[in-house]
């Protein structure tokens, strides 16, 4: 059965896909705002909500949240994005009821409790330290500042202690007042689903949530002066990101995109990985990857080694670059990329959960869910030219931004200067 779509007169989406063959179901409750769509003052607040809204209810406690859940044999849980913040159940097919029951009571009617604010607050406090610990993940929102600059899209999911520790209720209540509202809300489903039936529970279940989010400016544009930026910390190894701006999320190339990011670091059989890790021995992790944002995106390719490798290693992704930027991609390359990318979307397409995730992304922020059938034909008319184009187009040597996380060689940074982007940052360990 086909993808099966409704708007409900509270103004909330519902989208839906029956699979045969499966005694499950799954749920989502997407809403539409992340760390981007915060305050300057309240960074950090939408993932500090997703923690609290498992605190308890008008109804439930948390501990019943958790029993009743686990009573199905299903799971619940939640993360947000820069983008996104998604609470989700998995459950058998005939408790669906049970999973909706407890998505709709905590956005229409969490508690916010104080003492609980408080709590989730040390909570996420931890995980900001362990966030620092972490150089892999945290170069990641290095080259998002060293690509994009300073901006809500370049500050980190978790937000900054300093602000995180000032939030109260009131800060709460707002956020939530302007962004879990009826029009910014998608609940999709997929396995042993009635559509019908769905769009009942959840006009019943979500329908008392304000109607109309409140938006603040958040576009941001590609960092007309791509930079370098550097986190000094005592570590094993050094993690090195090159990124370039990339194309925002809907494009006219995005198919020859995710052929282009897969030949280049999209698994071991990939050219990063084989110049890198196989025939060198350079590195134990490398990568490339496309994060496409709204009207944005950013291109990077990833590196970890030890610090004595660094310069082989970024003379080597800068080497990777430079032959893309001349467009050199060979034919063997893109279908073997294309291949790749076609047996990942089927396989990826099984299953409830799975598809539950292409359904509520989809619909959220694209506003329409991508058919298997048209994804499977864009994909086919990729062709050599487009990716050899594309990659010529996005990796020119002046929009090149570096972020480096770890403890680079002495004047590493220094011998930078006059080859690489115009500016360097170096940033000390944060006080915690």
């Amino acid at each position: 059965m086909s993808v099966q779509r409704s708007i409900l007169p509270s103004g909330v989406r519902v989208v839906s896909e029956r699979l045969p063959g499966v005694r499950s179901a799954a749920v989502g409750a997407w809403v539409g705002t992340g760390s981007r769509h915060e305050r300057p003052t309240e960074a950090g607040i939408s993932h500090l909500v997703e923690h609290l809204l498992f605190k308890g209810t008008e109804r439930f406690s948390a501990q019943e949240i958790s029993e009743r859940i686990e009573a199905t044999g299903g799971e619940i849980n939640a993360f947000t994005t820069r983008e996104e913040t998604c609470y989700h159940a998995t459950v058998p097919s005939d408790r669906l009821e049970v999973a909706l029951d407890l998505l709709g009571q905590m956005l229409t009617a969490p508690l916010l409790d104080p003492e609980h604010l408080e709590m989730e607050k040390q909570v996420v406090l931890d995980e900001i330290s362990m966030y620092e610990d972490d150089s892999e993940e945290l170069v990641q929102d290095l080259i998002l500042e060293a690509t994009l600059g300073l901006n809500g899209l370049s500050r980190g999911v978790l937000g900054r202690a300093s602000t995180l520790r000032r939030l109260g209720r009131p800060q709460v209540e707002r956020y939530m007042a302007e962004r879990y509202t009826a029009d910014n809300l998608v609940v999709a489903a997929a396995g042993q689903v009635e559509h019908e039936w769905l769009c009942r529970q959840v006009e019943h279940r979500f329908a008392s949530l304000p109607a109309k989010r409140h938006d603040l400016p958040t576009s941001v544009r590609a960092n007309p002066e791509p930079g370098t930026v550097i986190r000094r910390r005592e570590a094993e190894q050094v993690h090195l990101c090159l990124g370039v701006p990339g194309l925002p999320r809907e494009h006219d190339d995005q198919y020859a995109l995710a052929v282009l990011e897969t030949l280049v670091g999209g698994g071991t059989s990939s050219h990063l990985f084989q110049e890198l890790r196989e025939k060198r021995g350079l590195v134990y992790s490398t990568y490339a990857y496309h994060a496409g944002f709204a009207e944005t995106g950013v291109f990077v390719l990833y590196a970890g080694c030890r610090p004595s490798n660094l310069e082989p290693v970024s003379e080597m992704l800068r080497a990777e670059l430079d032959r893309l930027s001349h467009g050199e991609v060979d034919r063997a390359e893109v279908e073997r990329a294309r291949e790749q990318l076609r047996g990942a979307y089927l396989l990826g397409s099984e299953g409830s959960v799975n598809r539950m995730f292409q359904l509520g992304q989809g619909e959220l922020l694209l506003g329409r869910v991508v058919e298997q059938e048209e994804y499977l034909e864009e994909l086919n008319r990729v062709n050599l030219r487009q990716v050899r184009r594309l990659a010529r187009q996005l990796f020119q040597p002046e929009r090149v931004g570096m972020a480096v996380a770890g403890a680079p060689p002495r004047g590493w940074a220094v011998r930078l200067e006059g080859r690489g982007p115009a500016r360097t940052r170096i940033r000390r360990p944060r006080r915690r």
